[in-house]
């Protein structure tokens, strides 16, 4: 299915050709590659306004996630039904914030965005982190799957939570 990655910033340059193949790899160890997926690149200035309409939070993060379909238990891929049940959702990046956060973190952007992906993707299919538990379940998950994708392209990957300490 169809796959929309599009880079409205350009406050970063990064390439989106081997990032398009990246998440391609990642949408097919998640078993995602049948649905519809965005995946923008924003800067921080519209990531700050997303935050705040969306999550009441009046700063920017580094990725937003907005699931075709709502409160739904983490699971495997929505089985598709009908042609309108193909879209698995949306996933903003900010890049500036991902860059900073990989200055900060001594990694680099192209290290960093197959985790921040792989974290988006995971909110898309019904994962969150508000609890321990939760986080638990969800970091366990995120590194089976960066796991698998370490392999396939030969370089070792770590979840979002390892690389900044976050959760």
């Amino acid at each position: 299915m169809t796959l929309v990655l599009k880079s409205l910033q350009s406050n970063v340059r990064f390439n989106l050709r081997a990032f398009r193949k990246d998440i391609q790899v990642l949408r097919d160890i998640m078993d995602i590659e049948h649905l519809a997926v965005g995946v923008i690149c924003i800067d921080n200035k519209l990531m700050r306004r997303l935050n705040a309409a969306y999550r009441r939070k009046d700063y920017p993060t580094d990725v937003l996630s907005f699931p075709f379909r709502e409160g739904k238990q983490p699971a495997e891929a929505p089985a598709v039904a009908f042609a309108d049940d193909c879209d698995l959702g949306d996933v903003y990046l900010s890049i500036p914030y991902i860059r900073d956060g990989c200055k900060a973190s001594r990694t680099s952007l192209s290290r960093t965005l197959p985790a921040v992906v792989t974290h988006g993707f995971c909110h898309l299919l019904g994962y969150d982190h508000t609890t321990e538990a939760e986080f638990v379940r969800m970091h366990k998950e995120e590194s089976r799957i960066l796991d698998e994708f370490s392999k396939r392209v030969g370089r070792q990957y770590r979840t979002l939570a390892s690389v900044t300490g976050d959760h």
